[in-house]
């Protein structure tokens, strides 16, 4: 998966890092500059290694596979409070690298 970092409830967070954390903050452009825009190919790419191997990492994701390894093997061992019955957040391991990640749904029924 790409740009992890944007799927992480930590990013920011107690131990998120430094290059990951300060990403999409404001900064002063002055005359003459583009617009800053998010990273992109192996600024990007540095950066999603970066949260693939953090301990702090805590991803949320819409998709049923791994947001690490992209596997589909993955089982739900159990449902985390949700913000309502209609938004839940399910918690699922991936069976090959074992992250434990949620898929988050939106208007369950």
């Amino acid at each position: 998966m790409k740009y992890l970092m944007i799927f992480c409830t930590n990013r920011r967070g107690q131990g998120c890092n430094p290059e990951v954390a300060e990403q999409g903050y404001p900064k002063e452009i002055k005359n003459g500059e583009g617009i800053p825009l998010m990273p992109v190919g192996k600024e990007q790419d540095k950066l999603d290694e970066i949260c693939k191997n953090c301990d702090s990492r805590s991803i949320i994701t819409k998709e049923q596979k791994c947001p690490i390894c992209d596997s589909e093997n993955v089982e739900a061992p159990g449902i985390s409070e949700g913000l309502s019955k209609k938004d839940m957040t399910h918690r699922f391991k991936c069976s090959d690298c074992e992250e434990i990640f949620g898929i988050h749904e939106i208007n369950l029924k």
